[in-house]
This record gives structure tokens, C-alpha cells and sequence, in this order.
């Protein structure tokens, strides 16, 4: 089953040795990385027909460009103590290269898959082109060899529809703003919060172009996507003799036109989009990312109707490119397209869900198995590193199908632990405890490994690294009942301070010998704000007791205490750029050619942390993203709680009595325009998204004493506190479904 996969790379081998850029890309990124190495290591790409990299005294080799990229960064890591993340890195080098023991790793699968379609907006939207170097060549130290690419995408549905007589304005209007683009590829959307810039179109076709290139030149085989059936609206009023339906609705977004696959004229475009991408992209791709009625109700769900659209599909990707290789998720998989593919022709990507052990192997088509996480980007610390290690290795000995591994996060910038630990799974055969793996972690991420930092991360395995974790209470619309900040998510019982505050203290206990490591400056900051936002849940549970009470006393104690905490979170986080508002809105004003376009990519940037849409009436989405970040905090979710207990202290004022079980619901929270206190906030938060972001005031204290400071502030307070329950009482989390809701659906991309 994995031969086929091999052949498609080792045939590429012939371009790997025939081009000297491809095998030079190691000696710059030596160059790069630790000049004063070069001519003291020496790094060999050499023929073989599996692939591995090998490390004897300071002699570094590889079968492949990726091979010898993860090679020199296992040299780094545990020889050299040195580490590279999204989060910080700590790259205090020896003086010398140190000579290392003999070791060599044969990768025991061929495909390592890297990013899901929602990576590019809540991550990637406003990178430049420095920044998608550094990672792309972070691709390749971790082994990664088969990215999706989507930047510029829009280029191609451009010219492949006015090629079809689609006006460019239509065409503009058609296509969504820069933050949303990734969820009209996975037929979600479209035309939302745009119309499309001309200069984005030219600019990002440009960017795309040079990611892809540089992505081949490492050995890479990116992922790109094919024509998935949406079609304009203008196009399917000139056609009305095409099959064209309307869409379900996909969180209440317009119904889009839908091209029926057992068209004819499906076909024709597709061999129009593929020759668009091959002029832009070169005509080296040949694995396509295509998933029909993704997230959607497909027109007829009898098995004769699914494999003919799976067969008249393929056939139409290989009419266009004999070579093509169909790339599907098994998220919403249907069966009897699958087996209506040849198993060479088609690969799956289990991403998240584990349907190879649900459907006991995926009818042995090629699978990778996959781990998605950070839904939206939110700012929670947590995940289940043993789970992944057990999950790789369990599926590799039951399902010979499987042929890679691989992240497919919603987006990154959190939980380097997480991503590290799948990456170098991925590419280790032997198996080995995770416990020894974290210590070893901690000591490269610190370059010092101190018996806090040791003790933290014990800590940290136990009772953070074991779970998923749930919403912050900050980002939620402020309610009596809360439980949740997000439709699809709640606030999990089990994040209680005590999981915290323990972790965190003793990583501050090592902060005289760490607190110039930016990755432990990281880690500090970053623990910090899911300890204070975790403690702000019991505190909030105390003033909605006080006030069901009557008490104004006790209620405008911990109405403080909260807002407190949250002003202090933001103060917290306004110490890392991965945590502030203004760099992502800085980083999408800067793609403007002109003031008007630079206030549209913030407009962008702003809705989608917030409302995210459709506009008007964004439900169930608002509030998806709820991150803990510098600036939102303090702009957007500090005014609405103000607002919030302002109503409450002014009921308790009057003597009067308030009841808001009974309001109308979205996703379990008060609907945007639930009652006239709704509206009025809803109103507040349309003209926010409006407005320019402020710079954030100057950092005065840095970020490790400042926690230092707040840490031993909030342990103490936290301690008054530990009698409320970890979950919410049926009183606390309001008649759930009582009040008048929507059906949000199983959505699982939004």
C-alpha cells in the first residue's frame, strides 16, 4: 500500500540530485542558522531507496532534502540543546560543534502532511514573504514533506471564471475577504465581508507562487486545491442549462451554487482550473485537495448517485492531469465515493476524528492519520501528548493502509509541545515515553535544565498535557448562565485553578536562571493567562450567587475581582506579540496600498476574531475564536462585561429582581439581539469592529516579573475560592435548552 505513495517521491529523487539548489538548501539553512558551524559540520544528501537521516560525531546525511533537513535539527535539539518554535525559540549554541554518537533514524512513513485549510485564516492570512520562508524551512527541520497550499488560490478561481465569461468585478465581488478565503475553498461560503482587493489578487498570486516554489525545492509535494463544484452566480445565470442547486446553509451564510459533478461542464472547468494552477504554480502538483458536499447534504445520498460523482470526478482530475492524485478528509466521508476512486488515486486524511479505527481501516484505501487543534486559535494551554504518541504507533502496527502522519491544526502560535511531539512521532519507528521526551523538552526549550522547570513540566503532563481544554470565560457574552463561549465548545468543568497555579509557580521558581529564554518567557506568559483565566471562572460563579441572592456587598467583590483579573490578563499578554491584538491588525494594515484598503484588512482582521459573520446576524459564530489576547481583551470583552455588571448592580440598586433564563438562545448564549440590553451591546460591538485599533501603551514592566508579581497576588486569592464547585451547578449553567435556540448543527470547520 505504501509503494505507490514512495514511488511518487523517490521518482522525484532524479530532481533532487540533478538541481544543486535543492541540495544546497541544507548548507543555507546551516548558513542561516549557525554560521559559526559551517565548514565544521558536514551535511551529505545521498541515494537510497528508503528514506532516513543519519548523525555519526558531526557528519549529518540524508536520502532525502527534507531527510537531512531533520537531521541537522535532531543534531540541534539533542545535541546542541537548541529549539525552534512558533512560541520562542532558544538558540544558545555551543562555541563548537559538539560531536554526537552514531545514530540513524529511517522514517517509518512516507507522507507527513502539515496544515488544514483553517490555518490560513486564523494563522497565516498576513504573512509576508520572510515569514512563510522561515516556515517552510521550519517545514523541513520537522520532517514535514507534504504542506497545503492555498495562498493565491484565489488567482486561479479568478482567471479560470472570466475565462469563462465571469466580469472581474463580478468575479472581485464573488470572491471573500483575505480572512475568510479558506472557508469558500471548503465550500462554505462566499462573498463574504469582501469584495476582494485587485492588489490582494495580484500580490498573494506572486506570494503563493513563491511558496510553492520554494516548498518543491526542498522535496516537498504541497497539497493544492482543485475546483470543488462552487460556482459564481453570475456563471450559473448565463448556464441555465447546468445542474446547478442551491447549498444548504452552513451557519446561516447564503446558499451558494453548487455545480452537480455528473455535469458535463464540471469536467470542463476542472481541466480550465487545473491549467490555471499549473501556469501559476508550475506543473510539478499533482495531489489535489477536493471535498464535495463537504459540511454539506449531497443532492442524493444513494450509493449510485455518490459513486458516480466520485468516479466522474477523478476522471475528470485525470483527464487534466494524468498524474493526479485526489486528496479527500475522512471528516464527512461518504463510502461509496471512496470506493469509487482507485486506492492509487486517492489519499485520506484522518484528520481528528479517527474514522480509520471507527470504519475499521478506511476500506484499505491510503490514510494519514492526523491531529487537529487550536479550534479558531484560542489561547488555551492543553492537549493529550500521550494520546498522540499511542494513537501514531497503535495505528501503524493495526492498519497497513496507513502511509503518514501529520498536524492539521485550525491554527498555531500555541502549544509548541503539542506540535513538536507529533512532528518527531512522525518520524521516529522506535517507541519511547513521553514523560522522558517532556523532561528532555523542557531542558532544550529552557537550554537549562532546572528541577523547576523539571517539576513544572511533571506537572504540566499531568494535569494539563492530559486533556483538552475548554473556552475562556472572558471571551463569552456575558450572561448569568454561561457555559460556554463558543456554539461548539463549554467551559470544561475540569479547568480549575488547582490545574494551574502549581505548574505555573514552579516554572516562575526558575526565572532567575531562565528569564532571558524567550521560549520559557513564552511558556510563563502563556500559563499565566490560562491560570487567571481559570480562576476568573469560580469568581464569576460567586457574583452570579451574590446577586441571585440579593447580596450587593459580596457581588460587587467579585464583580472587581473579575475585572480585575481580566485587566490583568491583558496586561499579561501584552508582553508577547503572539498575544496582541494590534500585531494582527498591524500585520493585515500592511498588505494596503491605500488608507481605505489598509481600514477593509483590518475590518477583516477584527470580524473574524469577533462576529466572524455573516453579516448582519452573525450566528451562531460570534465569539468562536474567544482568544485571550492583548487589546480584545481590553477593547472588546472588557466594555461588554462592564456593560454586563453594570445591569446587574443597577437591578441590585433598585430592589428589582432579573430573570434572563428565558432568553432567546444561539448556540447556548443570549442571542445577539436577544432583549434591548443584547442589542445595545450588539450595536457596541458593530461600531468596535469599525473603529481603529490603538497601539498597545507601552509595555513598562517585562512579562516574567510581572507574572512573578500576579502569580503571587491570584495563589493567594485563589485559595478563597476552592470550596466553589469545578462545574456548574444546573442553577449556574441556566436552563440549557430552555430558552429559545437555534440548531447549530455539527459543524466542524467554522
Amino acid at each position: 500500500m505504501k509503494n505507490y505513495i514512495l514511488a511518487g517521491f523517490f521518482l522525484a529523487l532524479g530532481l533532487f540530485f540533478g538541481n544543486r539548489a535543492v541540495a544546497d538548501n541544507a548548507a543555507r539553512l546551516l548558513q542561516s542558522l549557525a554560521p559559526q558551524y559551517v565548514g565544521k559540520l558536514e551535511l551529505e544528501l545521498v541515494e537510497s531507496p528508503e528514506e532516513y537521516f543519519e548523525i555519526s560525531g558531526r557528519r549529518i546525511s540524508g536520502s532525502t532534502p527534507v531527510a537531512l533537513a531533520a537531521g541537522l535539527n535532531h543534531y540541534f535539539k539533542y545535541a546542541c540543546q537548541a529549539h525552534l518554535s512558533w512560541c520562542g525559540d532558544q538558540w544558545a549554541l555551543p562555541p563548537e560543534p559538539p560531536a554526537m554518537a552514531d545514530y540513524k533514524q529511517v522514517f517509518p512513513l512516507p507522507l507527513r502532511p502539515y496544515l488544514n485549510f483553517c490555518t490560513f485564516g486564523y494563522s497565516m492570512p498576513w504573512w509576508d514573504w520572510p515569514r512563510w520562508k522561515r516556515e517552510v524551512d521550519f517545514m523541513a527541520l520537522n520532517g514535514i514533506n507534504m504542506p497545503l497550499a492555498v495562498t493565491g488560490i484565489e488567482k486561479v478561481w479568478f482567471n479560470t471564471f472570466v475565462r469563462l465569461g465571469v466580469p472581474e468585478e463580478e468575479m472581485l465581488k464573488f470572491l471573500s475577504g483575505p480572512a475568510f478565503l479558506p472557508w469558500q475553498w471548503m465550500i462554505n461560503l462566499d462573498s463574504h465581508a469582501g469584495p476582494m482587493p485587485r492588489h490582494w489578487l495580484e500580490t498573494h498570486a506572486e506570494l503563493g507562487k513563491q511558496i510553492v516554489e520554494y516548498q518543491l525545492s526542498w522535496g516537498m509535494q504541497p497539497i493544492l486545491p482543485a475546483f470543488n463544484g462552487q460556482v459564481p452566480a453570475y456563471w450559473a445565470r448565463q448556464h441555465p442549462e447546468a445542474a446547478v442547486r442551491s447549498s444548504m446553509t452552513w451557519c446561516n451564510f447564503p446558499a451558494l451554487q453548487l455545480l452537480d459533478p455528473t455535469d458535463p461542464q464540471f469536467a470542463e472547468i476542472t481541466a480550465i482550473f487545473l491549467e490555471e494552477l499549473h501556469k501559476l504554480y508550475g506543473d510539478s502538483i499533482h495531489h489535489y485537495a477536493l471535498d464535495l458536499f463537504h459540511e454539506q447534504a449531497a443532492p442524493d445520498e444513494s450509493p449510485e448517485y455518490l459513486a458516480n460523482c466520485g468516479r466522474l470526478t477523478f476522471e475528470s482530475l485525470r483527464r487534466a492531469d494524468p498524474e493526479a492524485v485526489w486528496v479527500m478528509q475522512a471528516w464527512t466521508e461518504r463510502r461509496p465515493i471512496i470506493e469509487a476512486i482507485p486506492k492509487e488515486g486517492l489519499l485520506l486524511l484522518d484528520i481528528g476524528k479517527e474514522r480509520l479505527k471507527t470504519t475499521g481501516g478506511l476500506y484499505g484505501y491510503p490514510t494519514v492519520w492526523g491531529t487537529i487543534n487550536s479550534f479558531g486559535g484560542h489561547t488555551f494551554v492543553g492537549g493529550d501528548l500521550g494520546a498522540i504518541v499511542a494513537g501514531i504507533n497503535e495505528q501503524r502496527r493495526t492498519f497497513p493502509n496507513l502511509v503518514g502522519a501529520g498536524a492539521f491544526p485550525e491554527s498555531i502560535f500555541n502549544n509548541p509541545v503539542l506540535f513538536e511531539l507529533v512532528f518527531e512521532t512522525a518520524l521516529r519507528s522506535e517507541p519511547f515515553e513521553v514523560a522522558d521526551w517532556v523532561a528532555d523538552y523542557q531542558a532544550r526549550r529552557y537550554g537549562r535544565d532546572t528541577p523547576e522547570g523539571r517539576a513544572a513540566w511533571q506537572l504540566l503532563l499531568r494535569d494539563v498535557y492530559s486533556s483538552w481544554r475548554g473556552d475562556t470565560i472572558f471571551g463569552a457574552r456575558p450572561w448569568t448562565h454561561i457555559d460556554r463561549a463558543n456554539a461548539w465548545s463549554e467551559l470544561a468543568p475540569g479547568d480549575t485553578p488547582e490545574r494551574f497555579f502549581p505548574a505555573w509557580g514552579q516554572l516562575l521558581a526558575a526565572g532567575d536562571r531562565l528569564a532571558d529564554r524567550d521560549g520559557y518567557q513564552f511558556d510563563v506568559i502563556d500559563l499565566g493567562q490560562q491560570a487567571l483565566a481559570a480562576l476568573a471562572v469560580p469568581v464569576y460563579r460567586a457574583a452570579m450567587e451574590a446577586f441571585r441572592r440579593g447580596d450587593a456587598v459580596q457581588f460587587r467583590l467579585h464583580r472587581d475581582r473579575f475585572l480585575q483579573l481580566l485587566k490583568d490578563t491583558d496586561q499579561l499578554t501584552g508582553t508577547r506579540p503572539e498575544f496582541r491584538l494590534d500585531c494582527w491588525v498591524g500585520d493585515a494594515r500592511r498588505w494596503g496600498i491605500d488608507e481605505k484598503e489598509r481600514d477593509f484588512y483590518e475590518y477583516n482582521a477584527k470580524l473574524q476574531l469577533t462576529h466572524w459573520g455573516p453579516i448582519p446576524g452573525p450566528q451562531p459564530l460570534f465569539d468562536y475564536c474567544a482568544r485571550n489576547w492583548n487589546g480584545l481583551l481590553r477593547e472588546y470583552y472588557l466594555p461588554r462585561w462592564e456593560m454586563f455588571f453594570q445591569l446587574l448592580d443597577d437591578k441590585l440598586a433598585a430592589g428589582e429582581s432579573y430573570d434572563d433564563s428565558r432568553l432567546p438562545l444561539s448556540g447556548n448564549r443570549p442571542a445577539l439581539e436577544a432583549d434591548d440590553f443584547y442589542r445595545r451591546m450588539y450595536r457596541m460591538e458593530c461600531d468596535w469592529l469599525r473603529q481603529k485599533t490603538a497601539p498597545t501603551p507601552e509595555v513598562l514592566e517585562p512579562g516574567v516579573p510581572l507574572a512573578a508579581r500576579l502569580y503571587e497576588h491570584y495563589d493567594r486569592l485563589r485559595r478563597e475560592y476552592r470550596s466553589e464547585s469545578a462545574s456548574p451547578t444546573p442553577s449556574q449553567r441556566g436552563l440549557l435548552g430552555g430558552g429559545a435556540t437555534e440548531d447549530i448543527g455539527d459543524f466542524f470547520h467554522e
